[in-house]
């Protein structure tokens, strides 16, 4: 069992980067840090939700008797960034696992945040941006997915929702036909 000195060490002995000003521990050092002080211990992950705009994950950190340490979430958006463009939901697991292992202790310093989360939000910050809202549009590669998605349904889908272009689709109406189209 981890104690606060055994954590304090480990921690000391952690890898760091370092993230426009502050110390950053990646996850699979966390991980690795947890595989050191509880070998019997498990770190699983569960999908919570996608819907093909969001996906929200959650990790869960038990020690070696199967006594949950932890658990947390983590969400990312689809296309919002280079990584989830392609690596949304493996995106969001290695968060929900960092976090989870944070709030254990391991890895905490500066910053409680995945290093992707830390890098996005600045970035989003510095040019002024917010997280879409859901009646907001959808974006233009949005746009070319749920085309080629619906295919020859698109006029179907389009009268629908009453929009005349796919480029009116909102971020709900997408969820809704991404995730409801069987």
């Amino acid at each position: 069992m981890m104690n606060f000195k055994a954590l304090q060490e480990l921690n000391e002995h952690l890898p760091t980067m370092n993230i426009r000003g502050k110390k950053y521990v990646m996850v699979k050092d966390r991980v690795a840090a947890f595989r050191s002080c509880c070998p019997g211990g498990t770190i699983t992950t569960e999908i919570v939700h996608t819907d093909g705009v969001t996906v929200t994950m959650k990790a869960t950190v038990s020690d070696d008797d199967g006594k949950v340490l932890a658990s947390a979430h983590a969400q990312e958006k689809y296309n919002s960034t280079a990584i989830n463009k392609t690596s949304a939901l493996e995106n969001c697991e290695t968060s929900a696992v960092g976090r989870a292992l944070g709030l254990i202790g391991i890895g905490i310093d500066d910053s409680f945040a995945s290093a992707n989360e830390v890098e996005t939000a600045q970035a989003q910050q510095a040019a002024g941006e917010t997280w879409p809202g859901p009646n907001e549009r959808i974006s233009p590669y949005d746009a070319t997915k749920l085309r080629a998605f619906l295919g020859d349904r698109l006029d179907e889908v389009l009268a629908k929702y009453g929009r005349h272009s796919i480029n009116e689709i909102t971020n709900v109406e997408y969820s809704q036909i991404v995730g409801g189209w069987k």
